[in-house]
């Protein structure tokens, strides 16, 4: 095995244990950087800054001590199609038509309720409203 020869230094390399040769670039980016260890000391700090990275490449997460999985990005997937047949449909199709339709207003509902909820919850009291027997009873104005 050939030894590279690096003048001054390389004994020096060469001589310290790996762990210091990591600790020696984060401490002194550490102390170059004036990090902020929210009044820890540098190792417990350390320590959590790179659980939280393997945690962070894991995609795992503690929430009050429980391990919790990272949030997913979801997306609606009930699209409609349809074809045109020469004959009449099934009962089988339209049941199916009919649960997609529904599916698919209420997602829009959610949709609506959670992008606009102040209109959505003024909407559904003015169609309460309508629909109540008392309404004709109330003075408008």
């Amino acid at each position: 095995m050939e030894r590279q020869f690096t003048p001054i230094i390389g004994s020096l390399i060469n001589w310290m244990p790996f762990g210091v040769l990591l600790t020696i670039p984060i401490g002194s980016a550490w102390l170059l950087a004036d990090v902020g260890t929210e009044d820890r000391l540098p190792v417990s700090y350390f320590k959590s800054f790179f659980s939280y990275q393997i945690r962070k490449l894991k995609g795992d997460g503690i929430f009050r001590g429980r391990l919790v999985q990272k949030e997913n990005k979801y997306q609606f997937a009930n699209y409609i199609t349809f074809d045109i047949a020469d004959g009449e449909m099934t009962k089988e199709e339209m049941d199916l038509l009919n649960n997609s339709l529904q599916k698919k207003e209420r997602a829009e509902r959610y949709f609506d309720r959670m992008t606009n909820p102040e209109e959505f919850f003024k909407r559904q009291q003015n169609e309460k409203e309508k629909r109540s027997i008392l309404s004709i009873f109330k003075r408008k104005g």
